[in-house]
Parts: C-alpha cells; structure tokens; sequence
C-alpha cells in the first residue's frame, strides 16, 4: 500500500512509466493509414495498445487514491504517435554525407552485420591537418 501524501516524508515524487511508449513504437502498424499496417495482426496490436493504455489508467488511479486534496498531479508525455505514413531518418542523411559510418561485426556465419552500437562520428581532423594555427 502506498503511503498518503500527510504520511509520506516527500514534497515531490515523479515517475516515467515507458510501457505505452513501448507498445506504441512496436505495435504502431494497426492502423490502416499507416505504411506498415498488416491486417493480420492489426487485432492482436491495438489490443496489446489498449491494454497498456488500461494499465496506465489504473496506475494513476491507484494514485490518487493515496493523493490528498492538496497534491497537484500531472500526467504528462514526452511525444505522441502517428500512424507512419512517411520517414524521415536522419542517420542515413549523415551516412550519404559521409558525416556517420556504420560500425559493422562478422557474425557466426561470417556476414558482416552492424553491431550494437551501429554509428560513428566521422573522425575530426587532426590539429595538423586542420588547418593554418593561430598563433600568439
């Protein structure tokens, strides 16, 4: 049970609860203007939506029940979702520019895959070949 606000030593509590951001960025494509809407599953997706959205419905309601009448409470998100109907990936700009290269690995079957950590910055040029140096 959580304490009451009157019970409860602290003057500020905040929480980032990341379970509908989650379902939206991978269960996105039930909706039939999006790109990559899949009538096969798209039952199966906006369900597993809906549920976390039932979820986070009864976290807040669990607390306001411990709130008091004076506790200011905010729900807040960082970014909402639309269907994708049109990308932009900045990473592949950089890479055309040659501004960002793909750090790749050889997996097990010898095929070069990228690794975890996929980009680089392109290397900064050295003090030498930078340019003329301001002298003083």
């Amino acid at each position: 049970m959580l304490p009451t606000y009157e019970e409860s030593f602290l003057d500020f509590f905040a929480m980032q609860w990341h379970a509908i951001d989650f379902a939206k960025h991978q269960f996105w494509h039930f909706d039939p203007v999006g790109s990559y809407y899949d009538p096969n599953t798209a039952d199966m997706k906006w369900k597993i939506i809906e549920t976390s959205y039932i979820a986070a419905d009864r976290l807040v309601a669990t607390l306001l029940k411990h709130a008091t009448p004076e506790t200011l409470v905010a729900v807040v998100s960082d970014h909402g979702h639309l269907p994708g109907v049109q990308e932009f990936l900045i990473n592949n700009i950089l890479i055309k520019q040659g501004m960002v290269t793909l750090k790749t690995r050889v997996n097990e079957r010898g095929r070069r895959r990228p690794s975890g950590n996929r980009t680089s910055p392109r290397p900064r040029p050295s003090p030498s070949t930078a340019g003329p140096s301001k002298s003083t």
